[in-house]
């Protein structure tokens, strides 16, 4: 159910610099736009294990060195993307992409930028479901500045197990150095209606409806819609109770509850107590 190369669902604006850097063997891979240059040595650290030195320069001046270790595979290299993010400084911003190891997990993902002092700094965006691909940088109003498309990772578990589980997408942009969620920004509500013509038709029945209508509720919120609960509160399952139980001793999780003191909770009032928590009801 969970969407794998989000961005590849919508239209990207074209022609914008940008280099990428997908690292499959030891070795050194460089990279360069505009005064900018990034370097990485891929090596072998002993035991079995990798390790990644990555440096970048700004007109020849060395700004940012970092080594990431403790990688068991080689499949943890980090990916590099030399692309334009955040319009308040001069030099283009380095993505990067680190996969973490486990089961449904994880894309630790972060960006390298030039502060407004003039110091480079290492910008963490956070970790994400899925191919490093899906959360790849990219164009999408053509004005030259990246942003990334990718999904809200707090709805999975949240009302159906992993693999029934629908997340709402999200744009993420650099401003001004920082980390900006800029979903409900006018330029991407074609991002977020695509993005629900692309979640199919709702499930027949059970765990994987329910968050098939949160995913939905979520977005339509977003788009600012008039009833943005219209199908969450008249076309839920009630059966399932996945998100919707929780324990009367205050302060005791539901998993850790004894079963005559577990409570039940109706899905609409879960899921607004939910978007609630998520943001989404500011």
């Amino acid at each position: 159910m969970i969407a794998g190369a989000v961005a590849a669902a919508f239209p990207l604006a074209a022609a914008q610099a940008q280099i990428l850097v997908e690292p499959d063997a030891v070795g050194t891979y460089a990279m360069a736009l505009d005064e900018t240059a990034v370097s990485m040595q891929v090596r072998e650290a002993g035991d079995g294990m990798f390790e990644a030195a990555v440096s970048v320069s700004s007109e020849g001046e060395m700004v940012f060195e970092r080594t990431y270790d403790e990688m068991f595979s080689l499949f943890q290299a980090p990916v590099l993307k030399l692309v334009e993010m955040d319009a308040s400084n001069d030099a283009p911003e380095l993505f990067v992409s680190r996969y973490s190891g486990g089961a449904h997990c994880c894309n630790l993902v972060s960006i390298v930028a030039e502060g407004g002092d003039g110091k480079w700094t290492e910008i963490e965006v956070g970790a994400f479901d899925g191919d490093p691909a899906a959360n790849y940088p990219h164009d999408v109003t053509g004005d030259g500045i990246a942003e990334i498309i990718t999904l809200d990772n707090g709805f999975l578990y949240a009302f159906a197990s992993y693999a029934g589980s629908f997340a709402p997408t999200i744009v993420l942009a650099l401003r001004d150095g920082a980390i900006a969620d800029v979903t409900g920004e006018p330029e991407y509500e074609y991002v977020l209606r695509s993005a629900i013509r692309n979640m199919g038709a709702m499930p027949d029945e059970g765990e994987t409806r329910n968050s098939w209508l949160a995913a939905h509720a979520a977005m339509q919120l977003r788009l600012g819609e008039e009833d943005p609960f219209a199908l969450a509160d008249n076309d839920f399952d009630p059966e399932p109770d996945w998100g919707m139980t929780f324990c009367k001793d205050e302060g005791t999780e539901a998993y850790d509850c004894p079963e005559n003191r577990i409570g039940r909770t109706a899905f609409p009032v879960a899921l607004r107590q939910f978007l609630s928590e998520r943001g989404y009801m500011e």
